[in-house]
C-alpha cells in the first residue's frame, strides 16, 4: 500500500488525487500515510494549504492509533 501512495502522488501530480489516497489509507490505519497528511497540513507542502485543524486531526488519529498498538 505504502508503495501505492507514493506512486500515485507522484504520477497523479495532483493534489486532489494525492490527498485522496492518503486519506483512504489513513482510513485504514496506515501511519505513514497520516504522518504525510500531518506533515503536508501543518506544512503546506506540494500545493496543500496549511490546515491546522486537519493537521491535528490527524495527529489525533496517529495517537489513537498507537494507543492501541
Amino acid at each position: 500500500w505504502q508503495c501505492f501512495v507514493s506512486r500515485c502522488w507522484r504520477i497523479n501530480k495532483r493534489v486532489d488525487d494525492g490527498l485522496k489516497a492518503l486519506r483512504e489509507a489513513s482510513k485504514l490505519g496506515y501511519t505513514k500515510a497520516i504522518i504525510k497528511l500531518i506533515n503536508l497540513y501543518e506544512n503546506g507542502q506540494n500545493g496543500v494549504k496549511k490546515d491546522a485543524d486537519l493537521a491535528n486531526k490527524y495527529t489525533q488519529m496517529l495517537k489513537k492509533i498507537k494507543n492501541h498498538k
